[in-house]
């Protein structure tokens, strides 16, 4: 039974920290897309997933418009 609680517990955690972080890029920012609409959604999923793909560019000071 703790063991089953302990797996819980940290599948809960592990998605707190992905909407956590989710909810900090220029993505959301831009589009004010929520993490289970984008998750679910399989074409904002795969435009979130080219975001992510492309955000290392975002770093060397380009800039997306969505």
């Amino acid at each position: 039974m703790s063991f089953l609680l302990l797996v819980i517990a940290i599948v809960i955690l592990i998605v707190i920290f992905k909407i956590h972080n989710f909810n900090k890029t220029t993505y959301h920012k831009s589009t004010n897309n929520s993490y289970f609409g984008t998750i679910h959604d399989i074409g904002k999923n795969g435009e979130y997933q080219i975001f992510k793909q492309l955000q290392f560019f975002e770093k060397k000071g380009c800039r997306f418009f969505i």
